[in-house]
């Protein structure tokens, strides 16, 4: 992860990490919400809340697997009314020592590595809450549709705007290349 800033910062390092995982459990204060809010761009999040588990892998490398919960107001694209979008994403990430494998040392497991993305470890620390944000803002729907809610064009009849729309002219040559 860069070193750009993120409404949440809980770091991990990999000497915190006991052989059996580490739990870690984040549920966003009032503050946190806040920030999260004007991260995603977002007019509130009501509620965050992460249930994660580091664990060692690969040797020197970390992963950080679980989920994220969230409850955001988003702005209706059609409406422009704020309404409540629940947010659940799926965590698996994982994180190696910027090292290269030597060529006479890839192993089948090493060549499994470049099916999946990893991330640098950098100074053998990860900062979950990075993570956090970075997930949620993936989980998040770039066009948000309040439900029920229907596009209307100004004079309210869709069949109308069909006929006289962008493709109406395509329509007409293609009805005048049929006659021919």
């Amino acid at each position: 992860m860069t070193s750009k800033s993120y409404p949440i910062s809980v770091v991990v390092t990999r000497d915190e990490v006991p052989d059996g995982g580490l739990a870690v459990t984040i549920d966003a204060t009032e503050d946190e919400r806040a920030a999260i809010a004007r991260y995603l761009d977002s007019p509130s999040v009501l509620s965050m809340s992460a249930r994660l588990t580091v664990t060692h892998w690969r040797g020197r490398g970390l992963a950080v697997r679980g989920t994220v919960d969230a409850r955001i107001v988003q702005t209706c694209v059609v409406s422009l009314e704020p309404f409540e979008n629940p947010v659940h994403e799926d965590v698996e990430s994982f994180f190696a020592p910027d090292v290269a494998p030597r060529p006479e040392e890839e192993t089948a497991e090493a060549a499994e590595i470049h099916d999946i993305d990893v991330e640098p470890l950098v100074h053998d620390r990860v900062d979950v809450g990075a993570l956090v944000s970075e997930y949620l803002a993936l989980g998040l729907d770039p066009y948000p549709r309040k439900p029920g809610a229907i596009f209307r064009n100004k004079a309210g009849n869709d069949e109308e705007e069909a006929k006289s729309g962008a493709f109406a002219s395509l329509a007409a040559l293609r009805d005048k290349h049929d006659e021919n």
